[in-house]
């Protein structure tokens, strides 16, 4: 079975220790907007603005680690970085969401 954030972004097999990096830096990154959300009402105006920052998180977080890893998340950071670029939103609707 493949691995989706593995096979997908990376081209192969992630680390598990590289995995957990990652999750960290984007769960800031959720975190750290939901507090916006909640107390300082600023809503992001693009959901990619979360994933962003999540991002630019472990980027910064890069020199923590050795330095095989880090050339690793410089390649994955190339990666994400053009696929930013190259994404385009849906025009789709949402139809699970209901405003109350």
């Amino acid at each position: 079975m493949s691995d989706a954030l593995g096979d997908h972004v990376w081209g192969g097999k992630i680390p598990i220790r590289l995995k957990f990096f990652i999750i960290a830096g984007v769960t800031w990154a959720i975190w750290r907007s939901r507090n916006k959300m909640a107390i300082e009402k600023l809503f992001p105006k693009n959901p990619l603005d979360v994933i962003r920052s999540g991002v630019a998180y472990v980027q910064k977080w890069r020199p923590l680690l050795g330095a095989s890893v880090q050339a690793n998340i410089a390649i994955l950071g190339e990666k994400m970085k053009m696929w930013f670029q190259n994404h385009s939103p849906s025009n789709g609707s949402i139809l699970d969401i209901v405003e109350l």
